[in-house]
C-alpha cells in the first residue's frame, strides 16, 4: 500500500491529488478535477428541547463562475452550537456565523474572482483568523454583557476543488466519499474524546456517558487556546459529500446510519431534512442541525 510522503499515512485508494491525513499534495496527482457544487442546510430543536430557544445556527452559501471555459465553484458552510442558557446560546451562536462570514470570504474573494484559487496557505491563514475573531468577539459580548455563552463551530470552504475545514467543540465534519468511506475529519474538543484517546473509555461509550457535553475548547472561552485551530486541506472529487452537524445529530445516529442516509440522497436539501428527521425520530435530546454538500464533475 502507498504512503503519504509527507506523513506516512496510508493513502486511500481513491487518493487524487492530497493524502486524506495530513493533507499534503501527492507526486503526480495530476489536474484538480472541475468541480460545481450543491448545498443545503436544515435545522430542529429537538422534540424533547422544542420549548426552548434553538441554540443552533447554520449558514450555507454558494457561487460559481466560468473563467477561461472552466467553471468554478465557492462554497462555504458554517454551524455553530451556541451555549449559555435562555437565549444567550443562541445570541453566541448567530454571533460566531456572523463573524467568520464577514471575516472569512473578503481575503479570498479578490483571487477568487479573478480567475485564480486562492493559495492553500492563504485559505488556512483566513480560516484561522476568521475562526479566532470569532472567538474574541464572543468573548467580548460576555464581557460587556456579564454572561458567560460560548459556541462550537465547524466550517467547510470549498474553493475550486480545494476542501478546507476547521473545527472548535463538539460539532463535526463528515466526508463521504464517492466510495462509500465516511470519515470524520476533525477530534471533537470535550473530554470523553480525551478519554478515548487515553483507551480508558469506547466509542460506543461515548454516546451514554454523563460528561459527553463537557468542552476542553469552545469559542468564548475566557482564555483562549494557544494553539490556533486546526485546518484540514485535501482535494475533493466528484461523488464525494460533506456533513457538518452538531452534536444533536450524531448523538442520536451511528456513523453507520449517517452513512447510509449521507449515501442514499439524492439532493443536500434532501439529505439535510432526512438526517435531522432521522435524529429527532431517534429521541431528539439536543437541538440538530446539519449542513450537506455534494461535488459534482462540472459540465464540460
Amino acid at each position: 500500500m502507498p504512503l503519504c510522503p509527507a506523513c506516512g499515512a496510508p493513502l486511500d485508494a481513491g487518493a487524487l491529488r492530497f493524502c486524506s491525513q495530513c493533507g499534503a499534495p501527492l507526486p503526480g496527482g495530476g489536474t484538480a478535477p472541475a468541480l460545481t457544487a450543491l448545498v443545503a442546510c436544515a435545522a430542529n430543536a429537538g422534540r424533547q428541547r422544542g420549548a426552548e430557544p434553538d441554540e443552533d445556527s447554520v449558514l450555507t452559501c454558494l457561487s460559481e463562475a466560468v473563467f477561461e471555459d472552466r467553471p468554478q465553484a465557492l462554497a462555504c458552510c458554517i454551524l455553530a452550537d451556541g451555549m449559555g442558557g435562555l437565549a444567550d446560546g443562541q445570541v453566541a451562536s448567530r454571533l460566531v456565523i456572523r463573524t467568520l462570514l464577514g471575516a472569512l470570504l473578503p481575503p479570498l474573494l479578490p483571487e477568487w474572482a479573478a480567475g485564480r484559487t486562492p493559495a492553500p496557505a492563504q485559505a488556512v491563514e483566513a480560516i484561522r483568523r476568521a475562526v479566532a475573531l470569532a472567538g474574541a468577539a464572543v468573548r467580548e459580548r460576555n464581557a460587556g454583557a456579564a454572561a458567560e455563552m460560548g459556541s462550537t463551530v465547524v466550517l467547510a470552504l470549498l474553493v475550486g476543488s480545494d476542501l478546507f475545514t476547521a473545527a472548535v467543540g463538539d460539532s463535526r465534519v463528515y466526508l463521504l466519499a464517492a466510495a462509500g468511506r465516511l470519515t470524520r475529519l476533525h477530534r471533537d474538543d470535550s473530554l470523553v474524546e480525551s478519554l478515548v484517546e487515553a483507551g480508558t473509555l469506547t466509542r460506543e461509550q461515548v454516546y451514554s456517558d454523563p460528561r459527553r457535553n463537557v468542552l476542553t475548547r469552545s469559542l468564548g472561552m475566557a482564555v483562549d487556546a494557544p494553539e490556533p485551530v486546526a485546518v484540514r486541506y485535501l482535494g475533493l472529487a466528484p461523488g464525494d459529500r460533506l456533513l457538518l452537524c452538531s452534536d444533536g445529530l450524531w448523538e442520536m445516529l451511528r456513523d453507520e446510519r449517517i452513512a447510509a442516509i449521507l449515501g442514499a440522497a439524492a439532493s443536500p436539501g434532501v439529505a439535510c431534512r432526512e438526517l435531522v428527521a432521522a435524529a429527532d425520530a431517534a429521541g431528539g435530546e439536543d437541538n440538530i442541525s446539519a449542513a450537506v454538500l455534494f461535488a459534482l464533475a462540472a459540465p464540460t
